[in-house]
């Protein structure tokens, strides 16, 4: 099975993120990380997300510096041979991760 990292940049957002995070943490195929970038918020998000931190792997920003920026930050993070982004104020299908590797499962092994 090939392995994906889930990387969810945030910022400022907590009336989306968690729908987010739960989104992923029912996926019928399971991700083999999730990281949340935390790219500066004003609040801490370590607090509104303590009932997800066994599932994921928040890195903290000091300071704002953009979606990109971010999401370069959780892909140097990554530890899988796959990427898979999220945002923050979005949420994916049961099935989508499943749906994503279908294409990739069919090359066969490495």
């Amino acid at each position: 099975m090939k392995t994906v990292s889930v990387i969810i940049p945030v910022y400022n957002r907590t009336f989306s993120i968690r729908d987010a995070v739960e989104s992923v943490l029912i996926q019928s195929v399971k991700p083999s990380e999730i990281i949340v970038i935390d790219d500066g918020s004003s609040f801490d998000m370590v607090l509104y997300l303590k009932n997800y931190m066994q599932h994921i792997r928040l890195i903290k920003l000091n300071e704002n510096k953009g979606i990109s920026f971010a999401r370069n930050t959780g892909i140097k993070a990554a530890c899988s041979e796959y990427i898979a982004f999220l945002d923050s104020d979005d949420w994916w299908d049961r099935h989508y991760l499943e749906e994503m590797l279908k294409p990739v499962q069919k090359m066969g092994p490495d």
